[in-house]
């Protein structure tokens, strides 16, 4: 008898097992659906499975507004395309599977990001939500706007490379190989009819005999890295770079414009400005909209600073 009920429990348990597998594997596939959506760059289509729908026709307006603001977010965290990606195993419970996924990216930066499916009243997987995403290793390359690649040096995190701001300018290195070829320490007098005169100290790095960048310092210590013509394989770590499209940026990073009128108008966001030239705005001195900047106006200076100028 005791055999028995232990032969009927463990059928059961087997069963439940069973059951549990197949549901985990329906919920992947589920995952798995949305990851090939964001791969392809169907970003509405993955927009559409965050919302619990699989056809617009199903989508009233206001719902189809939320899809193409959800699409807009995932055509910026994923420019640049994903090369493959894995999927774990993931927790798994009545209602809701949670997955880690490892994204690599054709630039040859690596992500994580927390993928969770969610059963609807139908009882099946369908809704799709992304509860974080972190990027943990830098691109390797970039591949720009018009196609061309480039060993990629990252700007952001108080760093260039491997260069840092804070760092003396007797530790720079002579040349870093891709970066820069040399560089010179100099100080400069300003002169200026309004508030005087005062000297600065510049640091001037070069490749190929151009500027690309330049770093201000103070008491020969780094305190800024301004960006310049030839500096395209420095990518900040939003993805912007000398040379790319200025309306871009205007319409994914909205931004306060002014100009001091010395030939560029420039926005701040905390220890970032992004410098357009003034030639390159249609009848006004400062965008408000996207039609005052031509479409083919370029950044054509990045500033990072130490701490932030406002």
């Amino acid at each position: 008898m005791m055999k028995k009920l232990f032969t009927v429990a463990a059928l059961a348990l087997m069963m439940a097992g069973g059951l549990t597998s197949c549901g985990d594997n329906a919920a992947k596939k589920r995952a798995t659906e949305f990851m090939d959506a964001l791969k392809n760059e169907e970003y509405l289509e993955a927009a559409m499975m965050i919302m619990g729908f699989e056809d617009k026709e199903d989508m009233d307006e206001f719902e189809m507004e939320n899809a193409i603001d959800i699409q807009q977010g995932f055509k910026e965290d994923f420019k640049g395309g994903i090369k493959e990606y894995c999927i774990d195993d993931g927790d798994f419970d009545d209602t809701t599977a949670t997955f880690i996924v490892t994204i690599t990216m054709n630039d040859g930066s690596e992500m994580t990001a927390e993928i969770a499916v969610e059963k609807n009243d139908d009882d099946k997987w369908d809704e799709c939500a992304m509860k974080s995403l972190e990027q943990t290793k830098g691109p390797e390359k970039i591949i720009k706007e018009d196609g061309t690649v480039d060993t990629a040096f990252i700007l952001g995190d108080n760093k260039l490379g491997p260069l840092s701001l804070g760092q003396t300018v007797a530790s720079l290195p002579e040349s870093v190989e891709g970066l820069y070829d040399s560089y010179k320490y100099d100080k400069v007098e300003i002169e200026n009819e309004m508030e005087g005169s005062w000297t600065e100290e510049w640091c001037y790095f070069y490749k190929d005999g151009k500027e690309i960048f330049k770093a201000f310092a103070e008491g020969k210590q780094l305190e800024s890295f301004v960006l310049e013509e030839g500096s395209s394989n420095i990518q900040t770590t939003d993805g912007y770079y000398v040379g790319c499209n200025a309306r871009n940026l205007f319409t994914q990073k909205p931004m306060e414009w002014e100009t001091w009128y010395e030939g560029t108008t420039f926005a701040r966001d905390g220890r970032w400005e992004y410098h357009i030239a003034s030639d390159d705005l249609i009848g006004v001195d400062t965008p408000t909209r996207v039609d005052n900047i031509k479409e083919t106006a370029k950044i054509v200076q990045i500033v990072y600073y130490k701490k932030s100028p406002v």
